[in-house]
């Protein structure tokens, strides 16, 4: 929104909300606009030069599906019309999985009760416990000697975080997690109907490559390393949620029953030259014109931190692309480059 706010009188600019597109529409292999539903009214838009997909990890690859993009034999399967053949649409999900415990503490010296009318004033004038992000503490840690860069990352709640954070916290206390920064396992994001208001079917696949499970569990392990010294260990009135013992059983049955997303889904529209790429380095859907996608889904693997500030960087710079490249149609009198196809 704070992109829109400043340019929302901008005659060139129009935003439609309560619109589900439902799939790109094509000339040939010409994007040339979009469909989508508003209640049971169908919507047509349609573009003078290019359509940009930002619809997400999930969404975008679900979208160029239902358009008509991706695997032969699925769309045949779903009778949707083939547009172009990329059998990369929907494959290589990854995401950040996250594990780890809660305490509860002697005092009340935490987040539990910090959302009420006295606070929320409090941060209508920017203070008070609601102006905190709420991860107080972070860091970075190596669970293996010799390695380059750290492979687990560590959160502190002040507060305990029961489950994902859609319940209030029980008592007093704090969450202190490890999550997995460059997971090896790979998911899909598969459409099951041509109907595109029916969800995708979503595998994230946590945990299927052997690294990324033992790099959770000796985060884990560090993790109760790091409650039992002092002065945290003098603060903990007992465990909440955590391993029976820092055994490795223990740990991996702690991971697989408790294990949550840190919600950053990329990859499955992914940029590059090799076969199951969809996009080109200036975010250009390969098989077809006139369509870029331009969200975390380009990303060839997740980041080693949050995928917002990548995400805004990649759109800015395919920002900077289009308005060259518009630049180039005018001078060439309207007549749009093609891109390369793969």
């Amino acid at each position: 929104m704070c992109y829109l706010h400043p340019v929302a009188e901008r005659p060139n600019l129009t935003v439609k909300t309560h619109v589900h597109v439902t799939k790109v529409l094509f000339e040939g292999t010409r994007a040339v606009g979009v469909e989508g539903l508003r209640l049971s009214d169908t919507l047509e838009f349609r573009a003078a030069r290019e359509v940009i997909v930002c619809g997400g990890a999930y969404n975008s690859p679900q979208l160029l599906t239902l358009s008509g993009i991706g695997r032969e034999e699925e769309l045949a399967l779903l009778q949707i019309p083939l547009v172009a053949e990329l059998p990369g649409v929907g494959l290589n999900l990854s995401d950040h999985p996250n594990v780890g415990v809660t305490f509860t503490i002697k005092g009340e010296d935490s987040l539990k009760d910090a959302l009420n009318d006295a606070t929320l004033g409090q941060w209508m004038g920017g203070g008070g416990p609601l102006s905190t992000n709420g991860v107080q503490v972070g860091g970075f840690f190596r669970t293996e000697e010799g390695m380059e860069v750290p492979d687990v990352q560590f959160h502190l709640v002040s507060a305990l975080f029961e489950q994902e954070g859609l319940l209030p916290p029980p008592a007093h206390g704090f969450s202190l997690s490890a999550c997995v920064l460059r997971p090896q396992a790979r998911g899909q994001v598969a459409v099951v109907s041509p109907d595109p208001t029916t969800k995708p079917f979503i595998v994230h696949n946590y945990f299927g490559a052997e690294q990324d499970l033992r790099s959770a569990v000796a985060g884990l392990r560090e993790v109760l390393r790091i409650v039992a010294q002092s002065p945290l260990a003098e603060l903990v009135d007992g465990p909440h949620l955590a391993p029976a013992s820092s055994e490795d059983a223990d740990l991996e049955a702690h991971i697989r029953a408790t294990a949550q997303t840190i919600y950053h889904p990329v990859g499955t529209c992914k940029m590059g030259e090799d076969p199951l790429a969809v996009v080109d380095a200036e975010c250009r859907v390969y098989g077809v014109e006139a369509l870029r996608v331009v969200d975390a889904s380009v990303f060839p693997s997740v980041p080693r931190g949050n995928t917002n500030a990548p995400t805004i960087a990649l759109a800015e710079r395919v920002a900077d692309l289009v308005r060259r490249r518009v630049a180039e149609v005018e001078r060439a009198g309207g007549v749009v480059p093609a891109p390369a196809v793969a």
